[in-house]
């Protein structure tokens, strides 16, 4: 890719063949190399980024190359592009073993849920034993999660995380 220096924001995968430079109009103007460096074209290379960083919007000149600069994700950022890999739904079966893999401690849960008045609690037994799946963002979830293990957000997206590969 190149892209000229008088203009850095429009990048061409290769030379024009008509190209206006100081009112002069150059035709077969990818043949002529001699002049390109000095009318102020330069190849266009973007850095490698890893997964926690993205490219600035607008292209920079870094000596005699075009290229962006490699942005830092924040944490917010990164929390956001971590929710794509969080399955919305798991089996009963995927969870109770994310829960024994991460060290929960799922009898905490059963006693938590007979301190519940009823009928809550015979409710919330049944939802938690009985059910064929678990739902990310079930209220019921987030509540037992948070209320009987303790759990953040980010700890129940580990969860969910952990039991899809199960």
């Amino acid at each position: 890719m190149k892209a000229n220096i008088n203009d850095l924001q429009t990048v061409f995968s290769e030379l024009p063949s008509r190209y206006i430079y100081e009112n002069t109009t150059y035709d077969n103007y990818q043949l002529l190399t001699e002049l390109h460096f000095q009318q102020g074209w330069r190849n266009v290379e973007l850095p490698i980024i890893t997964e926690v960083q993205k490219l600035s919007d607008n292209y920079i000149l870094v000596g005699d190359i075009i290229t962006k600069e490699v942005i830092d994700l924040t944490a917010e950022e990164i929390a956001e592009k971590n929710k794509i890999l969080v399955p919305q739904i798991i089996s009963r079966r995927q969870f109770k073993i994310a829960l024994a893999v991460l060290g929960y401690n799922e009898s905490k849960i059963l006693t938590g849920v007979d301190t519940l008045p009823e009928p809550n609690r015979t409710i919330a037994r049944i939802s938690y034993t009985e059910c064929g799946t678990f739902e990310r963002y079930s209220q019921d979830l987030i509540f037992v999660g948070k209320t009987f293990l303790q759990l953040t957000d980010e700890q129940i997206d580990e969860v969910f995380i952990t039991g899809n590969n199960y």
